[in-house]
């Protein structure tokens, strides 16, 4: 929440990485020396997507925030995904 009571949304899409279509919380925030560490849901968009990867794929990914401004400054976030799905496509994450 920021100062005023309401919900920080988590991080943006990327257009041309791996989470371009979603960006959802997954797990619980860690708070480590680094800062605070999110891991997300995230999904390949079609036509803005990670190419390397199919439309639609499923993974996960993490971002680090500043530990001083909850979490509203992103410091890091991974280029490539943490986890991903089957990669024959079946099932999700």
């Amino acid at each position: 929440m920021d100062a005023n009571g309401e919900l920080i949304s988590g991080p943006p899409p990327r257009l041309g990485y791996f989470d371009s279509s979603c960006c959802e919380a997954g797990a619980i925030a860690l708070f480590t020396k680094q800062g605070i560490l999110l891991m997300y849901n995230a999904s390949n968009s079609s036509k803005h997507g990670d190419r390397v990867f199919a439309p639609g794929f499923s993974s996960v990914g993490q971002a680090l925030f500043d530990p001083d401004d909850r979490p509203t400054r992103e410091l890091a976030r991974q280029e490539d995904p943490s986890y991903t799905q089957n990669p024959r496509g079946k099932g999700q994450v």
